[in-house]
C-alpha cells in the first residue's frame, strides 16, 4: 500500500497574516475617519460618521476573507485539495459576513441590544438551517486534507462497497458494482472505512 501524504494545515499561515494585516488597515481607517470627522466642521459628516465607520469595516473584512479564501484554494489546488479550498472559503464566509451584519447593525442601530439580538437569533437561525451541510463541508474538508481515503481506493464504507470515483464538498461518491452511491461525508467520518490493500 503507497504511503498517504497528508497537507499541512498550518501552511495557511501566510493567507491568515495578509488577512490580519487587511482587518488592522481597515481598524486604522476607520480610527482615522473618526477623528477626522470629529475634527471637521461638517454637520453632514458627522451626521453620517457611524455608516462611513461602519462601510470602512465592512469592506475591510471582505477583502480580507476574499484575499485570504483565494489564496488558500489556490494553494489547495496545487495540492489536488481544491475542493477543501472551496469549502474553507464558503465556511469563512458564512462567518464572517454574519460577524459583518451584527456589526453594522450595532453601529447603525439607537439601541445597541437590539442590534446584538437581531445579530443572535439570524446566526441561531442561519446555524440551525445549514447545519447538515455545513457539517459535510466539513466532513469533505477533513476527508480532503486527511487523505482516509482517496479517489481511485476500492473501499466498504457504510456497507457500501465500491471504487471512489470522487470526493465533493458534500457527498463521498462511490461506483457499485450496480450503480453510483452517494454518502454524505458526515456518514463516510462516522463509520469504519475498510480499504482493499493494493
Amino acid at each position: 500500500m503507497k504511503p498517504r501524504e497528508h497537507l499541512p494545515v498550518a501552511g495557511h499561515s501566510r493567507a491568515m497574516t495578509i488577512g490580519i494585516l487587511i482587518i488592522l488597515i481597515g481598524c486604522i481607517a476607520a480610527i482615522v475617519t473618526t477623528v477626522f470627522i470629529n475634527r471637521s466642521d461638517s454637520a453632514f459628516l458627522l451626521e453620517h460618521r457611524d455608516k462611513f465607520i461602519a462601510s470602512e469595516i465592512a469592506v475591510s473584512i471582505i477583502l480580507a476573507v476574499e484575499i485570504s479564501s483565494r489564496m488558500i484554494i489556490n494553494r489547495l489546488t496545487k495540492r489536488n485539495a481544491r475542493q477543501a479550498g472551496i469549502a474553507i472559503r464558503s465556511v469563512l464566509r458564512v462567518i464572517c459576513y454574519l460577524i459583518i451584519v451584527i456589526v453594522i447593525l450595532w453601529m447603525l442601530s439607537d439601541n445597541p441590544s437590539l442590534a446584538i439580538g437581531v445579530g443572535t437569533i439570524t446566526g441561531i437561525i442561519s446555524g440551525l438551517a445549514a447545519q447538515a451541510t455545513l457539517g459535510n463541508v466539513l466532513a469533505g474538508i477533513v476527508l480532503t486534507l486527511r487523505h482516509p481515503i482517496t479517489v481511485g481506493d476500492t473501499v466498504t464504507v457504510a456497507g457500501i462497497t465500491g471504487r471512489v470515483t470522487d470526493i465533493t464538498l458534500l457527498y463521498t461518491i462511490i461506483d457499485s458494482s450496480e450503480s453510483s452511491v452517494f454518502i454524505p461525508n458526515t456518514a463516510v467520518m462516522g463509520s469504519a472505512i475498510q480499504r482493499k490493500k493494493e
